[in-house]
């Protein structure tokens, strides 16, 4: 597996360890940490076990490790988010964090600062509720010495009553291939969604993908929600359906016809 050589070396090197710590135990500690008003996080508690507490009691009670990444103390992760300005977070309030799983699979945080430094990004764009993986990314960046791409974290969509969209929202059309049987053009999609949480310069709103590309300006990304207004979709899809020349309306309006005949 991908990953296997690049956790082997953190454990290696001591930035990681096994932890043998049950479901059970940590949801106890997770609870009585809440009971006493702490922020829930991992306590440490197989973070320094000799190789004999390992063999003797937790392998002999056949527990299967996960492993869990050796944050620093005392320090604090800054970056500069391309959207929302400088961000800072202490590592004292992060606690050990899982990078494998008991059954081998690579936890989030860790695959995707594999993947990005793997594939060599210099930029990554995304939600903003991904802002608090963002310093666990960069402790993994830092542990094994990679350069540490830009961060911006975006403004979330959400739907008419200021809500964040989700996959159980039924007043938005989820999927690609239902809006192209309702009739909305590609090009019309694709320029009414790079408008959300992003803005040009000036009033015009109608560009090309290659328009965009060359207007592109990450300092216009928006700092608010950005709507998902259907109206504004409609109005969108329909000035490109006007620029179009007579043989490409009948080209996209003859399935429909024919899909409605055989009926």
């Amino acid at each position: 597996m991908i990953f296997k050589k690049y956790y082997d070396e953190l454990l290696e090197k001591d930035l990681a360890y096994k932890c043998y710590c049950t479901a059970e135990e940590l949801e106890a500690e997770r609870e009585a940490q809440i009971a006493r008003s702490e922020m829930p996080r991992y306590s440490g508690k197989c973070s320094h076990l000799s190789k004999k507490e390992e063999e003797d009691k937790l392998i002999a009670e056949g527990r299967e490790p996960s492993i869990r990444f050796r944050v620093p103390k005392g320090e604090i992760i800054k970056f500069d988010d391309m959207v929302k300005g400088d961000i800072s977070f202490e590592t004292d309030g992060i606690g050990d964090f899982v990078i494998v799983k008991k059954d081998g699979t690579p936890t989030y945080n860790f695959a995707v600062a594999v993947d990005d430094h793997l594939m060599k990004m210099t930029h990554v764009l995304r939600g903003e509720d991904h802002i608090s993986n963002t310093p666990k990314q960069i402790m993994i960046f830092h542990a094994f010495g990679w350069d540490v791409p830009l961060f911006g974290h975006m403004t979330l969509i959400v739907n008419e009553n200021r809500k964040k969209l989700s996959k159980r929202d039924e007043s938005i059309i989820q999927f690609i291939e239902q809006y192209k049987n309702l009739g909305y053009l590609p090009e019309a999609l694709f320029n009414f969604i790079a408008l959300l949480g992003w803005s040009p310069v000036g009033e015009e709103e109608l560009f090309t993908k290659e328009q965009f590309i060359d207007i592109f300006d990450v300092n216009r990304l928006s700092k608010s929600p950005a709507l998902f207004d259907m109206h504004k979709l409609k109005w969108v899809n329909n000035q490109y359906v006007k620029a179009l020349d007579l043989d490409q309306v009948v080209a996209l309006t003859l399935p429909h016809l024919q899909k409605r005949q055989a009926r």
